[in-house]
């Protein structure tokens, strides 16, 4: 009894070791198959892209043609998103028990796709080009070139596509600026899919989004260019907040996320930076 109590002790110590983003390891502790591939992207981007191909507890699969469906997670996010609440609950597993050949896409510049041919996202200067991008060649270029890897990978012609938040951006951006690919798309789902943001449901974060320029060139004075750096303890990183819960000093993020109760809220605490990324700064507006 002593013996098998100390094993279940390590086992679970063992299984907890590794970094929250290494979506990877966390889709192998819950039983399934999975692959990771890397897509360099035109303009130098190495991106990682997560595949879970077979449901749980399956090495192969007597199914050859399994739908295809392209998931991109959300602001602040990674691919771990769609795996992080367990084989039940996760949307990737679900989808793959249900019988998808499951892709996860990783936009440039997050966890797991901090990597340039040729730019050094740890380097002092290098850093400013490394990560000055935004949405737009999110949807213009990394979107579009991972959905062509899992294509091509596949042998496949078509796939679903399932956007959150910032993956549902990428989306209208890609469909409007890019149109031959919506002729790539069996079925589009975009969850909490973000076009416009006029009717911001918080007023002083509204009102606070018209100094987005001088926040903007502050960050870079102090060299400030990115969020949850890899020295950062991961770990930390998705505690959840004390929002919506009975904290009347954390009401704002009920405002912000519309919602009457949060449960798990990852980056809860850097969500209000997300109406800088969507300010116009041009027209000095939101979008």
């Amino acid at each position: 009894m002593k013996n098998l109590l100390v094993f279940l002790v390590v086992a679970v110590v063992g299984a907890a070791c590794f970094d929250l983003f290494d979506t990877e390891n966390l889709i192998k502790s819950e039983g399934y198959h999975t692959e990771t591939h890397y897509v360099t992207t035109s303009d130098g981007y190495v991106l990682q892209v997560n595949r879970i191909p077979y449901r749980r507890h399956e090495r192969s699969s007597h199914k050859h043609n399994r739908p295809v469906v392209f998931l991109m997670h959300g602001l602040l996010a990674a691919s771990n998103s769609y795996v992080l609440l367990g084989h039940e609950n996760s949307l990737a597993f679900n989808l793959a028990d249900a019988g998808f050949d499951v892709w996860m896409g990783n936009a440039r510049g997050n966890r797991n796709s901090r990597a340039h041919v040729s730019l050094n996202p740890d380097h002092a200067r290098q850093k400013f080009d490394f990560f000055d991008f935004s949405w737009e060649e999110i949807g213009m270029i990394d979107v579009p070139e991972m959905i062509d890897f899992a294509l091509k990978h596949t042998g496949r012609e078509k796939l679903h596509y399932i956007g959150h938040s910032q993956g549902g951006t990428a989306f209208l951006v890609m469909s409007s600026m890019r149109p031959e690919y919506n002729e790539k798309l069996e079925s589009v789902h975009l969850l909490a899919g973000v076009g416009y943001m006029k009717h911001f449901p918080n007023s002083q974060m509204s009102g606070l989004a018209a100094l987005s320029n001088v926040i903007y060139n502050f960050a870079l004075t102090i060299g400030m260019v990115e969020l949850f750096p890899p020295s950062s303890d991961s770990r930390s990183v998705g505690r959840s907040a004390d929002s919506c819960t009975g904290n009347l000093g954390y009401n704002y993020m009920c405002d912000l996320t519309g919602v009457d109760q949060i449960v798990v809220c990852f980056y809860c605490v850097f969500l209000a930076t997300s109406f800088v990324y969507f300010y116009d700064r041009k027209n000095g507006r939101l979008v």
